[in-house]
């Protein structure tokens, strides 16, 4: 035996020491090419050994490991085009930012199929002014893939761009002490799962350097999101293409001075205003200085726990959503018009008593439940109305209303169904309004959970909804209604009147 040996160990010693070199040098260097499971890059092993990893050149990037004290920073050159490829990452620090993208052209997260990656910023305060996330970068950063990205934000932001940040895909949890997800010029939502628990704002741009800047778009995807703060506060515009979206917000829901709702699945609770157009200003720098008071991390958030089909489980505070899945429709939803055309003069609003600004919310479809503790849709602009189906919950006290603007409310197609307290309550303008609105004082008032049926004089049900929280004043504007009809609103087997309204309907 120990001959054969002998003989194979002779025959076979170049092979043999060859391959002994390879396995020592994949210990000591832990970067080669990977082409294996359809991935091709620059493989790095993370390890407590080598936890300290530099990228200075453009390229593909495949990113396996953990330590305990580490971090990525990547420092290519303005001109290069990075991809770092998650497949299977633990990375913590308390010492600076886990991934700091320093410079770079464009820089892509690849999240690889079937994997789950970890990101933990342990730090106790901020060890460099600049890097202020866990996933901060200075270029544009775009996340996509088909895996799963955690991250734990203990000391401020989760993720950062401080130029545009794009989610295409991915399944992304997000825990922070402050925001969760930030684009300096502009966040865009194309598709994924994301949950984010943020003590500050949920969803955030900042820019207000550059006049058109600071942008929010959803194209698709789904997103659940836990605010101290806004749930949305983009300093430009919001615009909804698609989607899901369900916040649950400490102060506004969703913030911006132009406001665009074409489609998607909405359902925004907040201790403040649902929806709020306010003009653009500094008061949304991107460090957090002259922000509106937080109100701290909320708790009981757990990614796990919600589930799209079952809105609102999991969620800290009320569960009150209003309303969904009781609404019957009768006849069509009277979908037509366009985008505005900007400003106009008071119509049925405040009648000019407070400064209207260059701002608007509009309307042109989706499904839109909003239970507000303030007011429910709030422009200090215009709203425009042209599809959809909105159904709000306003405040319970009569210093708010469901539908407060100072221009105009021109609403000319889709369902508004409004529910909250007459005190201040207006109705769509008279003048630039194709709809009618209905409404009605409920004298015994409404508690959470009581179905309303809109009925005509014939006793045809034409529509039914769900009471989200109490009420007493009841709303509701559909291109089906006619000036002519006689309709009533049912409750809890009694009839109440419905009047023809418009202008400004609590004086």
């Amino acid at each position: 035996m120990s001959d054969f040996l002998y003989y194979f160990m002779k025959k076979h010693r170049i092979r043999i020491v060859f391959a002994m070199v390879l396995v020592v040098v994949s210990f000591i260097i832990p970067i080669e090419v990977y082409p294996a499971n359809g991935l091709t890059g620059t493989r790095i092993y993370i390890s407590n050994s080598n936890s300290s990893i530099s990228i200075n050149s453009g390229g593909s990037y495949i990113l396996n490991g953990s330590a305990e004290e580490g971090s990525v920073t990547v420092d290519a050159g303005s001109d290069a085009n990075v991809e770092l490829i998650f497949n299977g990452i633990e990375l913590s620090s308390s010492e600076s930012a886990p991934i700091y993208i320093k410079s770079a052209m464009n820089v892509t997260i690849t999240l690889v199929e079937g994997t789950e990656n970890y990101i933990y910023d342990k730090r106790s305060e901020k060890s460099d002014e600049t890097a202020t996330a866990a996933i901060f970068s200075k270029s544009d950063l775009t996340i996509t893939g088909s895996g799963s990205l955690t991250i734990d934000a203990q000391m401020n932001d989760a993720i950062k761009s401080k130029d545009s940040l794009v989610i295409s895909s991915g399944t992304i949890s997000v825990n922070s002490i402050d925001d969760g997800l930030i684009g300096r010029d502009s966040l865009e939502i194309d598709g994924g799962e994301i949950y984010i628990n943020a003590g500050g704002d949920a969803l955030k741009t900042t820019n207000d350097d550059d006049s058109k800047s600071g942008t929010f778009i959803m194209n698709g995807g789904s997103v659940t999101a836990i605010a101290g703060n806004k749930g949305i506060a983009s300093i430009y515009s919001v615009e909804i293409n698609d989607g899901e979206l369900t916040i649950d917000a400490s102060n506004e829901g969703i913030e911006g001075q132009y406001i665009t709702i074409n489609d998607g699945v909405l359902d925004i609770t907040a201790k403040d205003d649902g929806i709020n157009v306010s003009e653009k200003s500094s008061s949304s720098d991107e460090e957090g200085s002259g922000e509106d008071e937080k109100s701290g991390p909320p708790e009981g958030f757990s990614p796990d726990s919600i589930s799209f089909n079952e809105i609102g489980e999991g969620l800290s505070g009320n569960n009150a959503r209003g309303g969904r899945g009781g609404m019957r429709m009768g006849g069509g939803m009277g979908m037509g018009g366009g985008m505005p055309g900007g400003g106009g003069m008071p119509g049925g609003g405040m009648g000019g008593e407070f400064e209207t600004i260059d701002g608007y919310l509009t309307i042109n479809g989706g499904t839109i439940h909003v239970n507000a503790s303030g007011d429910g849709l709030d422009s200090n602009g215009n709203i425009y109305i042209t599809g959809g189906y909105t159904y709000v919950s306003g405040s319970t006290n009569g210093g708010n209303a469901a539908l407060d603007y100072n221009g105009e409310c021109e609403m000319t197609g889709g369902v508004l169904i409004l529910s909250g307290m007459s005190g201040m309550a207006q109705n769509v303008s008279e003048d630039s309004s194709t709809v009618t609105m209905l409404s009605a004082e409920i004298s015994e008032g409404l508690e959470a959970g009581d179905t309303v049926e809109i009925v005509d004089g014939d006793g045809n049900s034409l529509y039914s909804f769900e009471i989200a929280k109490e009420c007493s004043y009841l709303q509701a504007a559909v291109p089906e209604f006619s000036e002519d009809g006689d309709y009533y609103f049912l409750v809890k087997g009694t009839k109440y009147e419905a009047e023809i309204s418009s202008g400004f309907a609590g004086f």
